[in-house]
């Protein structure tokens, strides 16, 4: 998933009702990469929700070297995990019939062909896996993290799947050139085709050591795009895929229904940080062209690639993401999915389902309550911004 979207991703209706009438304070939180230095994601996080941030920055794959993953975990056992998205690659290619029908060649060539094998090809920085249905990447994610996630139901309405194409596709189309680009140094390639899609999962996540099931809502966004190289008389076809998941567990369905609008309100209004995609795509596309050169970069080098990269993220701006949508059409989407837009006392927006009010205290942390809902004569009631105001 492109980073950049991760903001109003889960604007759907549905196992809130039996929410609390008191959903908590919330307030913006810029998370730092623990291993870079740099920021991560801004996070809408709930008073008293434990945070804690993992990055690891030598993924097997060069197209995504760094993988981030935010968790909140709740006093009652509940908890929200969101990841950045993850590369991976399939080819298939006709290079083996190629060389059957050549006899000299025939001679020099021993044994079967080394057709791409689910698992990490280091020396090329390649992580090769077949694409896979989204529950089944997001069983295939979680089955690599200790659970097994059962009785998996598509929770999605539709509306939510085409407000995610629609917004995703500028940035496949430069993710797209970008590789073409990359690859033509070496071969013509010619892309064949672009994707991008998502659903939202519940089910149960049983750990795998016996110790409990949860119940759980996955989303799990993907966006790829099909490659088709031609090297001689032979030619690899390939397609590059990136899924990312969001996650929401809770203990007991009683503990799912009263957390979810929490869960919703972080989603919502959470986002990843422009500088943690740069550096994360500036050091994958050296390491990539390091790899297509036949050179490999020494430690030394690669940290200082981190340096420079940080140095250059810095003088940019890139403080604020970039969206297609105007403010006209972003006040429609509102009114479509029933929610107001509000900006905090640094200018930061955020959404709020219209049954909800907005109350600041004295401390500067905002209440989200439900309509009619007897607060303290100290909060101050915060108005929803108008179109003008987006």
């Amino acid at each position: 998933m492109g980073e950049l979207f991760l903001a109003g991703a889960l604007a759907f209706a549905g196992a809130g009702s039996a929410a609390a009438a008191e959903l908590g304070s919330f307030s913006f939180q810029t998370v730092t990469d623990p291993q870079m230095g740099i920021p991560m994601i801004k996070l809408f996080a709930p008073a008293g929700w434990r945070l804690t941030v993992n990055s690891d920055w030598n993924r097997c794959s060069a197209a995504s070297i760094g993988l981030g993953i935010v968790q909140l975990d709740a006093p009652d056992g509940s908890r929200i995990v969101i990841t950045t998205s993850q590369r991976y690659d399939w080819s298939t290619s006709d290079m083996e019939q190629m060389v059957r029908r050549h006899p000299t060649m025939r001679r020099f060539y021993r044994g079967a062909m080394n057709n791409h094998t689910p698992g990490c090809d280091l020396p090329h920085r390649v992580f090769y896996l077949p694409y896979e249905s989204l529950d089944a990447y997001a069983r295939f994610f979680w089955d690599n993290s200790g659970y097994r996630l059962t009785d998996l139901r598509n929770a999605d309405d539709g509306t939510l799947k085409a407000s995610y194409v629609k917004r995703v596709t500028p940035y496949l189309q430069r993710r797209v050139q970008e590789e073409t680009e990359l690859t033509r140094k070496l071969s013509k390639v010619s892309v064949t085709g672009m994707f991008a899609d998502m659903a939202v999962l519940r089910g149960y996540a049983a750990r795998k050591d016996g110790s409990g099931t949860e119940v759980t809502e996955q989303m799990v966004n993907v966006y790829g795009y099909s490659t088709s190289v031609q090297l001689g008389e032979a030619k690899l076809d390939s397609m590059a895929w990136e899924p990312a998941v969001i996650a929401f567990f809770a203990p007991s369905m009683e503990r799912f229904r009263a957390n979810y609008q929490v869960f919703r309100s972080v989603v919502d209004n959470s986002r990843f940080m422009p500088q943690w995609s740069f550096v994360r795509d500036h050091l994958g596309q050296r390491m990539a062209l390091a790899v297509l050169n036949g050179m490999n970069l020494a430690q030394q080098e690669i940290l200082e690639l981190q340096r420079q990269a940080w140095a250059e993220a810095q003088q940019k701006d890139l403080s604020s993401p970039s969206y297609s949508s105007s403010q006209v059409t972003e006040a429609i989407s509102d009114t479509i999915y029933g929610r107001n837009d509000y900006t905090d006392g640094e200018g930061n927006h955020f959404k709020v389902d219209t049954g909800y009010s907005v109350y600041l205290d004295s401390d500067n942390n905002y209440h989200v309550v439900e309509e009619n809902t007897q607060v303290p004569d100290s909060y101050q009631l915060v108005k929803p911004n108008t179109i003008g105001q987006y």
